[in-house]
């Protein structure tokens, strides 16, 4: 190969590779973070639902018209800035030629920190990104769960209520308890429920934040005497974050 074909080559595959960035890369990409109401304007829907041990899923749909006719891709970040995690493009589906549908599935702690934004090329040299705050658009039983801080308001009788009625899932349903300062007293009294499913609800949580073993633990208390005994001298000495982390690494 003479040094004019490998100079002429060179220049085609930095040209591809400048073409191919260009695809996704506007000269100017003006962020529009989206609200309840304008997203409502704009035709976008975000649902949840939980998805076996892949978390929660988390779907957007929107309307292919109006300001979304010229959709160049869909973006979904998790963090933010330093504490970013990832940024990546999603594939987009289209169940019918006037609706599109994106979709991913994380863990419920990710969620408040998750972005979906959707980019239009609808000037020249630039386009519109249309940012979508996930924890925004959360169902309210769900967004209860997720954790954006405080605590809950229910007793635990009540989550696992909701959770049993289908009105919530697994993990909202256990985040509140986990971070109420009763939570844990009152899993351990739900033992004492006339009601089965509860009893037996609130005994496997009690096992999952008693301990991040995958298998069985065989030190875990077995009845309602020895959890309080349990909590008394040793569980209550747990902060939230170490019950979580035992509750979850049973679903990693």
């Amino acid at each position: 190969m003479n040094m004019k074909t490998k100079t002429i080559m060179n220049i085609s595959v930095l040209t591809f590779l400048l073409v191919a960035a260009s695809s996704r890369c506007f000269a100017e990409i003006v962020i529009e973070d989206v609200s309840t109401n304008r997203a409502k304007e704009l035709g976008v829907t975000i649902r949840t639902n939980m998805n076996g041990q892949a978390g929660v899923q988390v779907r957007l749909e929107f309307k292919t018209d109006g300001k979304l006719k010229n959709v160049s891709y869909v973006e979904l970040q998790i963090g933010d800035g330093e504490n970013r995690i990832m940024s990546a493009p999603l594939l987009v589906s289209y169940p019918s030629p006037d609706r599109a549908t994106v979709r991913f599935s994380a863990y419920p702690a990710y969620l408040p920190t998750s972005t979906l934004m959707i980019v239009v090329r609808d000037t020249p040299i630039g386009g519109t990104g249309y940012r979508f705050k996930v924890k925004d658009f959360i169902e309210a039983e769900f967004a209860a769960g997720v954790a954006l801080g405080g605590q809950a308001d229910r007793p635990a009788h009540e989550w696992l209520s909701l959770y049993q009625a289908g009105k919530t899932n697994w993990f909202s349903a256990v985040r509140p308890i986990v971070q109420s300062t009763n939570g844990v007293p009152e899993l351990i009294r739900e033992l004492s429920c006339a009601e089965g499913k509860h009893r037996e609800l609130a005994s496997s949580l009690l096992r999952q934040v008693y301990s991040d073993a995958q298998f069985k633990d065989a030190t875990a208390p077995t009845n309602s005497v020895a959890w309080t005994k349990w909590w008394e001298q040793t569980g209550r000495t747990n902060s939230v974050e170490r019950l979580w982390h035992n509750f979850d690494s049973h679903y990693k």
